[in-house]
C-alpha cells in the first residue's frame, strides 16, 4: 500500500509527532520560568551589577518560548 493515501497518513502522523513535541518543549520552557523566577528577581535586586544579563536571558528563553509555540509549520520529505 504505498500510493498517495499512504505517503498522506505518513506525512499526517509526521506533522502530528512534531506538534506534540513543539507543545512539550514550549511547556518545558514555560515550567522553568515560572520555578526560577524567584531566584531571577533576587538576583537582579542584588548589590551585584548583573540583573542585565539575568534580565537578557529571561527575554531570550521568551523568544525561543515564542518561536517554537508560533512554529506551526512542518517540514518532512516527501521522497519517502
Amino acid at each position: 500500500m504505498s500510493g498517495p493515501i499512504a505517503e498522506a497518513t505518513y506525512i499526517l502522523q509526521i506533522a502530528v509527532v512534531e506538534n506534540y513535541l513543539c507543545i512539550a518543549a514550549a511547556a518545558l520552557l514555560i515550567y522553568e520560568e515560572v520555578i526560577t523566577l524567584g531566584d531571577e528577581v533576587a538576583h537582579i535586586r542584588s548589590p551585584r551589577k548583573l540583573g542585565w544579563l539575568f534580565l537578557l536571558n529571561r527575554l531570550n528563553t521568551f523568544a525561543l518560548t515564542a518561536s517554537l509555540i508560533l512554529a506551526g509549520q512542518t517540514s518532512y520529505d516527501s521522497s519517502r
